[in-house]
């Protein structure tokens, strides 16, 4: 094992093998059928921050607090190229989806974009007044969106180094993020009671003053991309027209703050859990409570609905994670193994497998039919959210202590933490 913090993890393509960076200076590829290191990089004379693997799986890519980017060959270990410039700590790195360029962030403050072929810096982009901590690329690796302590999102045009769109909006906590489905509007809920509206396309922010008298803890949209149902501390839940931004229904029921919501896939329904400890399932279109479970011993803090609609998860504070039938009411498992609050829980996209994030610092997959448990991966921080955004591609995971999105890859288990931190301004 490293003989200090792992600061950062990726998997390698095909999903069997993971690379670690430490504060030990050092990299390690680890077997994730037998556990075993297989090979480990030296060079960095800091701590490694950041790992990326480039799209042809033959290169690692490192960045450190020693202010270098490495690359390495995958198997022989051997430096190929160190990469200087920033005068910070490498923070983050991501290469763009065709391999050809590579894209840093730092403490100095600064985008950096490098030919992976020559090495040579092509860009050097000031982006923020603030170190920079995210940055990932655009499928069709054109531009990048990079994120800072500052509270902005910045989305650069790679080609012109220009910003197109920035994100900067309001200071202030934001404790829950929901995308719509045609991906054009980003709508977070926040401590302040108010809820933003973001056009991802002309990066533009509008705000919805509501009427809840509490934090919203949590949003959902519609399958339809119509209305968005937030859930607060006041124990209430409202439903909004997206197009109109106004309220059109609350939902009263729980006695306790409403920690997660849901909308079945077809519409029809509103899952809620609560510190109450109940799951409640509504009406969408009459707001009418139609049953309750009363879930586990401790609040509800996650609950994700099956692709068929016809099942519930739920994650609790008594560290389990239960599968109840949605029509009957009736708790069909319970999955235990957690030693601490599920804090996120997710169901993939073909219905087969659901994951469950803790307070025990542990992501586990599990069997939805039998409850089994598949797979256990440790992150660096409590999870407090997550869902799959899209289907084949990631379950996200926001972090609970500190200001991080992890996304691991449904294919091929992939963590990436260190290249994927955004959206979550202090």
């Amino acid at each position: 094992a490293h003989s200090d913090a792992v600061c950062t993890t990726v998997v390698m393509h095909g999903g069997m093998r993971l690379a670690s960076g430490s504060d030990d200076n050092t990299i390690k590829i680890w077997n994730l059928l037998t556990g075993k290191k297989e090979r480990t990089f030296l060079g960095h004379g800091g701590s490694v921050c950041a790992v990326a693997v480039t799209p042809c799986g033959t290169r690692l890519v490192s960045g450190s607090e020693d202010s270098t980017i490495k690359i390495w060959n995958l198997e022989s270990t051997q430096e190929k190229r160190s990469l200087s410039g920033h005068t910070g700590s490498v923070n983050v790195i991501v290469v763009t989806p065709d391999g050809t360029r590579l894209v840093s962030g730092s403490d100095d403050n600064t985008l950096k974009v490098w030919n992976l072929q020559t090495g040579l810096q092509e860009r050097s982009l000031v982006a923020q007044n603030r170190p920079i901590r995210a940055v990932i690329a655009t499928p069709d690796g054109a531009g990048v969106v990079s994120g800072s302590g500052d509270s902005t999102v910045k989305v650069w045009d790679l080609q012109a180094g220009k910003v197109l769109h920035n994100l900067s909006g309001r200071c202030g906590s934001i404790l829950a993020v929901a995308i719509t489905p045609d991906g054009s509007r980003v709508v977070s809920g926040r401590y302040d009671k108010t809820i933003s509206v973001w056009s991802l396309q002309e990066g533009t922010e509008e705000i919805i003053r509501t009427s809840h008298t509490g934090a919203i803890h949590t949003v959902a949209i519609t399958p339809d991309g119509t209305h968005v149902v937030s859930g607060s501390e006041d124990s209430s839940i409202k439903v909004w027209e997206l197009a109109t931004r106004q309220e059109v229904r609350t939902l009263t029921g729980h006695s306790r703050a409403v920690r997660a919501v849901k909308v079945t896939p077809d519409g029809a329904w509103v899952v809620s859990g609560s510190g109450d400890g109940t799951l409640k399932v509504w009406g969408l279109q009459t707001g009418v409570e139609e049953r309750a479970f009363s879930a586990h011993s401790g609040s509800v803090f996650a609950v994700a609905v099956s692709p068929d609609g016809l099942r519930v998860v739920s994650g609790g504070g008594d560290s389990t994670v239960k599968i109840w039938n949605l029509q009957s009411g009736q708790e069909e498992r319970t999955l235990v193994g957690h030693s601490g609050p599920v804090h996120a829980v997710a169901v993939t996209p073909e219905g087969a497998r659901v994951i469950s994030g803790s307070g025990d610092n542990t992501i586990r997959v599990w069997s939805l039919k039998s409850g089994m448990k598949a797979s256990e991966t440790c992150i660096s921080d409590q999870s407090l959210s997550c869902r799959v955004p899209q289907p084949g591609s990631c379950l996200m995971i926001l972090g609970y202590s500190s200001p991080v999105v992890e996304d691991i890859s449904l294919s091929d288990y992939r963590l990436a933490p260190s290249l994927l931190r955004r959206f979550v301004p202090r």
